[in-house]
């Protein structure tokens, strides 16, 4: 697709977001061995609230586009806003999406930083996902940005593990604290070999595996004998909206 056809195509996406508004959903992540909440992850709405558009028919290829700079940054500021007046909307660590165009970006980096700082001053914890949709050669030229961010009191994670070819090598390079197992890996059967060694890796580097996609509770019982405590999905909890810009 070329920048022009890509650009009408991805019309819709920024013509709602600028003119029909959007708004911020959360979805719990938990720890599977005592259902204790661990975490949540912040979702964009794009549209109004039950009539919002399907992500998935944009992401991640939307996040190239420039304009997608404005979406970020509208997004950041309205955590930034939320964090210091609506501290109980957000759970002990909330995990929010970057990709390599943002992280590449000085404003939204900066942006970041700032949002670590401030969940640190909230007492709690910003992680940011790196996802594989993303290939590794897009997050080898700013790695040392990548780790910069832990300066602010910011956790790694890698999103989406098994979509990409991100390797066990550049984990280390990004000193990350967690990683999140595609739903394509971690429902059904297992892909077990791939499975097994990611969790003997990670448990070896101090790593918390995430599963995603979770449904059923045969799947949290697998995921739990592969040696995964963690997990979100729609069995646990469904994403509920918490951030409106115009609150």
């Amino acid at each position: 697709m070329n920048t022009s056809n890509s650009q009408e195509y991805y019309n819709e996406f920024f013509e709602t977001f600028f003119e029909k508004g959007w708004f911020l959903s959360i979805q719990k992540i938990y720890d599977l061995r005592n259902e204790h909440i661990f975490g949540g992850e912040l979702l964009l709405r794009v549209g109004l609230k039950g009539s919002h558009l399907d992500n998935s028919r944009f992401f991640p290829e939307v996040c190239n586009d420039e304009r997608y700079i404005n979406v970020s940054l509208r997004i950041l500021d309205l955590i930034k806003e939320s964090i210091k007046s609506k501290q109980f909307a957000f759970p002990e660590r909330t995990f929010i999406n970057a990709t390599p165009a943002e992280i590449n970006n000085l404003q939204i980096f900066t942006s970041l930083n700032e949002l670590g700082t401030l969940f640190k001053e909230n007492q709690k914890t910003l992680v940011v996902e790196l996802s594989e949709s993303f290939k590794k050669s897009d997050y080898l030229g700013y790695s040392k940005e990548i780790v910069e961010l832990a300066k602010s009191g910011i956790e790694l994670a890698v999103d989406d593990y098994g979509k990409g070819d991100l390797d066990y090598e550049i984990y280390k390079e990004l000193d990350l604290t967690f990683v999140k197992i595609d739903k394509s890996l971690s429902t059904g059967n297992l892909h077990r070999k791939m499975v097994k060694s990611l969790v003997e890796f990670c448990a070896s580097e101090g790593i918390i595996c995430i599963a995603e996609g979770i449904e059923t509770v045969d799947v949290v019982n697998e995921l739990k004998l592969n040696g995964i405590n963690y997990g979100q999905g729609f069995y646990l909890d469904k994403p509920k909206s918490i951030l409106f810009p115009q609150d």
